[in-house]
């Protein structure tokens, strides 16, 4: 399929189906509902599908013949007005331009646009004369042999590209071609997906100020973990550490210096491989320092 060389691009009558010819087979896009990617040979014999379908009307699996879906609209290329007028008078909704979309195969713009150019109220049930007018209109639009000139309209927060300009759509934006504008709105979706995106200073300062909460658990916890290391260290040597504190008392009951007790209770400690330290000495405060084993 690489080098496969296409042929021919068509859409199949109004229907969201493209079908592209190759040289030994048809590539046949379904635009509806989830979409669906099936690949034939010249006789619509289906070699591959991206999805597996069945139902009453077709079957859509490898070896199956491919079937074009059937459509219970009207093709406005090939409608004629009786049976648009018997179809349109079948719909029971109060809104024209739903009944006139739920008969044809065509887009809600394309007939919101008729209904603009011929001052028709969409509330109101139309007459057969205007009905006509619609009709013909239709045809008009579907008959138009003159070189397109495609322009992107918006409506709402939605955007069409399309083969004229509408009357009814004020946000109209010209362009080169259609590809072109196909070209130009996927590239901008792709490097919109893989840009990062741009926040806010809002947003900003909340991860800050989060970062700064994690940072602040993190040293929390390190903490607890350090005094549970201590207090365990305390409970090991308690009694050690009860023998130096009475013998810096009986050293300062008896006025010796601080800086004497503090030698001779550290040569006790060494001499006997005791794992602890005497640093400093108060009259009110013994500082120690368990070694590490």
């Amino acid at each position: 399929m690489k080098e496969k060389k296409i042929l021919a691009v068509s859409q199949h009558n109004s229907d969201r189906i493209i079908q592209m010819e190759l040289q030994d087979y048809y590539l046949i896009l379904e635009l509806f509902l989830n979409g669906n990617i099936i690949l034939t040979d010249k006789e619509f014999k289906i070699i591959s599908a991206f999805k597996k379908d069945e139902n009453k009307n077709r079957k859509i699996s490898k070896g199956e013949l491919y079937l074009f879906p059937e459509s219970a609209k009207l093709n406005p290329k090939e409608m004629g007005f009786e049976n648009f007028k018997q179809s349109f008078e079948k719909d029971d909704k109060e809104n024209s331009v739903l009944s006139v979309i739920s008969c044809l195969e065509i887009a809600p713009i394309f007939v919101e646009e008729i209904f603009f150019k011929l001052n028709l109220k969409k509330e109101k049930k139309l007459t057969e004369k205007d009905l006509k007018k619609v009709f013909d209109e239709i045809k008009k639009m579907y008959s138009l042999k003159e070189k397109s000139n495609p322009v992107k309209v918006q409506k709402g927060k939605e955007f069409f590209i399309i083969p004229f300009p509408l009357t009814s759509v004020k946000k109209t934006e010209k362009i080169n071609s259609i590809n072109s504008a196909l070209d130009e709105f996927y590239s901008k979706e792709f490097f919109s997906e893989n840009q990062p995106e741009k926040k806010s200073k809002k947003l900003i300062g909340l991860e800050y100020s989060f970062g700064q909460q994690l940072d602040a658990e993190k040293k929390l916890k390190e903490q607890i973990e350090l005094n549970k290391i201590k207090a365990e260290a305390i409970y090991l040597n308690n009694l050690l550490i009860q023998e130096i504190i009475d013998s810096a008392k009986k050293g300062l009951s008896k006025d010796l210096k601080e800086k004497e007790i503090k030698e001779k209770i550290n040569v006790y400690l060494k001499t006997n491989n005791k794992e602890i330290e005497l640093i400093s000495l108060t009259r009110n405060k013994v500082l120690l320092n368990l070694k590490e084993k």
